[in-house]
């Protein structure tokens, strides 16, 4: 994989990718690593070891990023100060420290800068039907809804923490103010735009995918019939609150750290 130092000059880096192994090998993971070799793993533990072997054996300029899926699926099922959580958190430090502290060549952790982030941050709902508003159980939602051609409501889409809705003509209002009296924060589509929501140059795309109205709530999901999967779930992200918004990072050479 090419790359550009700062000299301007390109250095051929050599990509790797140690993720679960259900994960890789399709079209998907295919297109998202392009370039890069996928290293399929059972866990954490056996991560934890293919990432220092990994560090250890390629030659030159080289990146390796390692996902850990299973702080984000306790968050989800049972909320970030679970025992769940806590437990998968307690594996996968353990395995990384033995892997990158304990048992990482010297020489090696001298040339290496690890970097901890994630993708989101994460807030605990009640899990049940008592953290979450169903828009279908608000009538005034259900009738101004747009119709599909069979006549049935145009199925909410986006995420369950920012909804998005299909409005008929006309009834834009009603739908806010009906969402807005149960404690919901809705905006236009152009209200979306102007307020950056999703990035601050919206073009075509957009206005192809954004919903006539996008509602977030501060203290529920928001949810509909087809999203019963969703109704017991604890952890959830993807609204506009501080610590769904807020992204961990931490970067160290990691032979500072042994």
């Amino acid at each position: 994989m090419p790359f550009d130092d700062l000299s301007g000059s390109v250095v051929a880096v050599d990509a790797a990718v140690v993720q679960s192994a259900d994960t890789l090998g399709t079209a998907y993971a295919d297109a998202t690593f392009e370039g890069a070799t996928q290293v399929p793993v059972d866990d954490v533990v056996h991560g934890a070891t293919a990432l220092r072997e990994r560090l250890e054996s390629v030659d030159g300029p080289s990146y390796t990023y390692c996902y850990v899926s299973d702080l984000d699926s306790a968050s989800h099922d049972y909320g970030t100060d679970s025992a769940a959580y806590h437990d998968a958190l307690a594996t996968a430090t353990r395995a990384l420290s033995r892997a990158l502290y304990d048992d990482l060549d010297p020489a090696t952790a001298d040339e290496t800068l690890l970097v901890v982030t994630a993708d989101h941050g994460f807030v605990d709902f009640e899990p049940g039907p008592e953290g979450c508003l169903d828009v279908f159980s608000i009538d005034a939602v259900t009738e101004s809804l747009a119709r599909t051609s069979s006549g049935d409501p145009v199925r909410p889409w986006g995420d369950y923490r920012f909804l998005h809705l299909a409005v008929r003509d006309g009834a834009v209002d009603r739908a806010c103010r009906a969402l807005e009296a149960h404690g919901a924060t809705v905006l236009t589509r152009e209200g979306a735009r102007d307020c950056g929501c999703f990035g601050p140059e919206a073009g075509p795309v957009f206005d192809r995918r954004c919903g006539d109205l996008v509602c977030t709530h501060p203290d529920l999901k928001l949810v509909y019939p087809s999203a019963e999967s969703i109704v017991p779930k604890t952890g959830m992200h993807g609204g506009p609150t501080p610590r769904e918004m807020v992204v961990p990072f931490a970067a160290a050479r990691l032979s500072n750290l042994q």
